[in-house]
């Protein structure tokens, strides 16, 4: 009987904690909408989840700027009971984003967006997590099989970065601009990054400034399109002025694909294509890959002793 008698006090007070924070919950998202002049949801009700604080939204739609307009068809935001400084977003149906003369749809079979805080002075951010499966970005069209981002800290401001996108097909202006001649495959099966981003300052819930990439760790990025295969390791530090400082250690398979779109583009004469080939040659390894070491310094950019210019600005 005492058990009994436990389990059903245990059971009542889960309930009540339950109602608690679902109420809440949907008080917490009345309040955000409502504080969002622009915003015109169609309904924000409470709904059931028996370990998660979840309301969902119906036919939400909010200004992003004066000519931008964000339209949601439903979403719903969830709480974890056991966990309460954590939230996720999912996207039920097509997210619209319309301008003056344009519109982008984005649309997929699951996509959520999802976080954490820390229970510190600021509330920094815990973890960022975005996931995705058969991603279609309409007009510009683009679509993605799977979207994986996962941002989680490891010191003060450093957080470690998982981005993989598999089977990505880019919108055609963007192919034909970097690969006039068709010398690639429509679809980019890998394109992943692994490592580390800096901030400062980290980013968190009550901060009095924006964080600022303060520099990155590739280890390693990874593209494979068609038969490049391209992997870059290193370090770089972003300037105050935005432009990067280190060295990226860039390895690549398929280079002669790359140096007849290099022709095909302008970038190198054509008549000079079989020297850079031979020159190329020269440089691989037994496996056929090549590696240089891309070096930003001084606001300049080389690969290897070879100068590029101006170092992109980054911010």
């Amino acid at each position: 009987m005492r058990i009994k008698g436990w389990a059903i006090t245990g059971v009542v007070i889960y309930g009540l904690y339950w109602a608690a924070g679902s109420f809440g919950l949907q008080a917490l998202v009345q309040s955000a909408i409502q504080a969002d002049t622009s915003s015109k949801p169609q309904n924000v009700a409470l709904q059931w989840s028996p370990l998660r604080f979840t309301t969902r939204v119906d036919g939400y739609e909010s200004q992003i700027d004066e000519l931008t307009t964000l339209i949601a068809e439903t979403a719903k935001v969830s709480i974890p009971s056991y966990a309460p400084n954590r939230a996720r977003i999912d996207m039920l149906g097509p997210v619209q984003i319309e301008g003056p003369a344009w519109t982008i749809k984005v649309s997929a079979d699951e996509l959520s967006v999802g976080g954490s805080v820390q229970i510190t002075r600021n509330g920094d951010l815990g973890r960022f997590d975005l996931s995705g499966s058969n991603v279609v970005i309409e007009d510009p069209d683009t679509n993605a099989a799977t979207i994986e981002v996962h941002l989680v800290p490891s010191d003060k401001g450093v957080y470690d970065l998982d981005l993989s996108m598999t089977d990505v097909t880019l919108m055609a202006e963007i192919t034909t601009s970097i690969d006039p001649t068709h010398q690639l495959p429509e679809m980019v099966s890998q394109f992943s990054v692994n490592g580390a981003v800096k901030f400062d300052p980290a980013p968190a819930l009550f901060a009095t400034s924006d964080p600022i990439i303060a520099g990155m760790d590739f280890a390693p990025l990874k593209l494979i399109w068609g038969d490049i295969d391209l992997t870059v390791d290193g370090l770089i530090d972003i300037q105050s002025d935005g432009t990067p400082s280190g060295q990226l250690d860039v390895t690549m398979k398929g280079w002669e694909t790359v140096l007849r779109m290099l022709a095909a583009n302008g970038a190198i004469k054509p008549a000079n294509l079989m020297g850079y080939q031979a020159m190329a040659s020269g440089l691989a390894s037994d496996d056929g890959s090549i590696t240089l070491p891309l070096i930003f310094a001084d606001g300049q950019m080389r690969l290897a002793a070879f100068p590029l210019g101006p170092a992109p600005k980054l911010r």
